[in-house]
């Protein structure tokens, strides 16, 4: 633990805008050997303190320590010996986050999220002191007062973030009770993707068939693409990232979408497709990589050039309600299985979503349905 001593300047850092903090260890053996010299620098015109830099002077170890954004004065440091502090508790839980199969992004916004909480709450206080009343007030106080607040949408996020905390929380046995339960949802107004309908959805066949089967300059790409993105609702850098190794005919048509490296387990999962996909691959792959082998990837040219085609296939297939792309295609996949009656958990993996995102996607899907 450390005790902030007297400020005062210190060598080159006399200019106006910086000032220098010595720290070192508490307690009365203190000695030269565990001293570190901690520098803040103030912006001239806004008056606001930047992060804090701590700087070992015997070894040069340094390390950041982000500034507290509430109006109050920093809160003191947490004593030792209180593992059941909020402080000890988000590390923790960082280090379970850290290890998890979330996806990446989820991971980072978790993290970030719940670092807020020590922006309104010291962080030596007792996690079984956080009751419902005051978690209410500091999401008012993140939505009304704090210098960056945020909408609805992000609020939405941050709740779902600490209501993941604290059942970590439980979890491991540091609470017995979960305050974030008595939580009001807070509802963002989702965008509403567009998707095809019915007729368009027949007229697109049409024409792709058309291309596919015609006397001069047949072409197998449209119908492929169209078909797979039907069938599967697979994201656009899924869809680049297929090899001919990665589908499978044999009882049952099967294409392998792979997670990648640093992607969570969830999104690697095989999904079916129809009986007569084989045979129109087949075709694409006797036009387009004729040369090539399993492991060649399927399409050889960027997401962009597949966006065009697809944008291409819906001005040629006649009026259709919205601009057809890769996105259009994946919401109206998803839309139409659940209308046959795809059950939702079913649905999540095979969109190769994780838990918290498949709360937003649900939602989104049940206004178009």
């Amino acid at each position: 633990m450390f005790d902030r001593m007297s400020s005062r300047r210190h060598g080159g850092l006399s200019a106006p805008n910086k000032r220098t903090l010595h720290l070192r260890p508490s307690g009365p053996s203190s000695s030269p050997s565990g001293e570190f010299r901690c520098i803040s620098t103030r912006t001239a015109m806004t008056g606001k303190d930047a992060d804090l830099i701590e700087i070992d002077v015997n070894d040069n170890r340094t390390r950041r320590v982000r500034n507290d954004s509430r109006p109050a004065a920093v809160p003191p440091a947490p004593p030792e010996g209180q593992p059941d502090s909020l402080g000890e508790q988000l590390v923790r839980y960082g280090t379970h986050l850290a290890a998890s199969n979330l996806a990446e992004n989820t991971k980072r916004a978790f993290a970030s999220d719940i670092q807020i909480l020590t922006e309104y709450f010291p962080e030596h206080l007792s996690v079984g002191s956080l009751t419902l009343g005051k978690l209410e007030a500091y999401f008012d106080w993140m939505q009304k007062e704090r210098k960056a607040p945020c909408n609805n949408k992000t609020l939405s996020r941050r709740i779902t973030s600490t209501r993941s905390f604290f059942g970590w929380l439980i979890q491991e046995g540091h609470l017995q009770e979960d305050p974030t339960q008595g939580l009001k949802r807070v509802t963002a107004d989702p965008h509403v993707p567009s998707i095809l309908n019915t007729g368009d959805i027949k007229r697109l066949n049409q024409k792709a068939s058309d291309i596919f089967w015609q006397s001069q300059n047949p072409d197998a790409r449209p119908l492929l693409l169209l078909q797979l993105l039907l069938q599967t609702g697979m994201k656009k850098k899924e869809v680049t990232s297929l090899r001919f190794s990665d589908f499978t005919f044999g009882n049952r048509a099967l294409v392998h979408v792979r997670s990648g490296d640093g992607q969570p387990a969830y999104r690697d999962r095989h999904l079916p497709l129809s009986r007569n996909f084989g045979s129109i691959l087949e075709a694409y792959r006797s036009q387009y990589a004729a040369d090539k082998d399993d492991d060649a990837p399927v399409f050889d040219c960027t997401a962009r050039n597949l966006e065009y085609q697809l944008e291409d296939l819906g001005r040629q297939a006649g009026p259709v309600s919205c601009k057809v792309g890769f996105e259009v295609l994946r919401w109206t996949a998803a839309v139409g299985d659940l209308r046959v009656g795809v059950p939702p958990e079913a649905l999540r993996r095979k969109l190769g979503l994780s838990p918290v995102a498949w709360r937003n996607t649900r939602v989104r899907l049940h206004t178009l349905i």
